[in-house]
């Protein structure tokens, strides 16, 4: 019997979730969501340029900056400079210093990404990095000097298919996840590569579901059915559980510090799911069809945008 890490959160009740919603006063497509748990704040990036900023006890909006000419397409809070960082489909991305109220000190830089739009910021504070994530490859900022230190390119060397990525403290080593089955590590201190495996094509087409916990517990929903987990090691990655699942096609977001997944099929039902049991411990049917996903772990609250560009709150308490 395989010994479950310890993910369990007392705070964390899956079967609190409420089967009612509450429409946020924003309307339009929301493309990236940030939640800064300092400030009791969550921000919108949506597809008109502004990022929207909210508390996330009250759901009012707090302030709203008009940044970006094309759709926000990633954001990130640096807590040690105090740093909002976000990028648009212009494929800029700019650096403001921000005080607790959200209003911009300075304009401290602005990044011209060739190639492609940046998907995603890896913030590794601990490592003195913020990186940008695109097709293009993986940039590397210097927290410092906000200089470009190096970039992983080829990304998509591996028969083009898309990867997902995830940083693993414990190896201080960025893994990288390909649709084909393909995974690699690489290690930032050192600079190279330190671990390559291929999995066998029933592991194609994966989505990775982010659990960033000590023991690193790593989870990926296969073609919506799948539940696999995964640990990861000095020694590489191994396979510790596999589990099948309802459908969960319409995606999921992980619960952080507790071992639950919430997830949705294509219609929009919705279920809080125990990845080790595959058991669904709580269903609701809100019909909302989910485009992108932020768990507030503070306030235990699921925000949600849809494909009708509307944007709801579910109380999970």
């Amino acid at each position: 019997m395989i010994a479950q890490p310890n993910l369990r959160s007392p705070r964390f009740d899956p079967t609190r979730i409420r089967n009612n919603k509450t429409k946020l006063p924003l309307e339009g497509l929301c493309k990236c969501m940030l939640e800064i748990p300092d400030l009791k704040v969550f921000l919108l990036g949506g597809t008109d340029g502004n990022i929207t900023v909210w508390d996330s006890s009250s759901l009012k909006l707090k302030h709203t900056l008009n940044i970006h000419q094309g759709w926000v397409t990633a954001m990130t809070y640096v807590k040690s400079k105090g740093y909002l960082i976000s990028s648009s489909s212009l494929n800029i991305a700019y650096v403001h210093k921000i005080n607790e109220n959200f209003e911009i000190i300075e304009e401290k830089l602005q990044i011209e990404n060739e190639g492609a739009w940046i998907e995603e910021f890896l913030n590794l504070e601990e490592e003195g990095y913020i990186v940008s994530c695109s097709e293009a490859g993986l940039k590397f900022w210097n927290l410092n000097t906000l200089e470009e230190h190096f970039t992983i390119r080829n990304l998509k060397a591996d028969c083009y298919c898309k990867a997902y990525w995830e940083y693993f403290p414990k190896l201080h080593s960025i893994g990288f996840f390909y649709e084909s089955g393909n995974i690699r590590f690489f290690n930032i201190r050192k600079k190279h590569w330190i671990h390559q495996m291929r999995l066998s094509p029933e592991f194609s087409n994966f989505t990775l579901v982010k659990f960033k916990k000590k023991n690193d517990l790593l989870v990926t929903l296969v073609n919506g059915d799948t539940i696999m987990l995964w640990k990861v090691g000095y020694q590489g990655i191994r396979l510790i559980k596999k589990v099948s699942i309802e459908d969960l096609s319409g995606g999921v977001i992980a619960v952080k510090g507790s071992k639950f997944l919430i997830g949705s099929d294509c219609m929009g039902k919705m279920c809080a799911l125990d990845i080790f049991t595959g058991k669904c411990v709580k269903e609701i049917d809100l019909s909302l069809e989910p485009v992108n996903w932020l768990f507030l772990n503070n306030e235990k609250k699921i925000i949600v945008s849809n494909r009708d560009n509307q944007i709801y709150s579910i109380q999970c308490d």
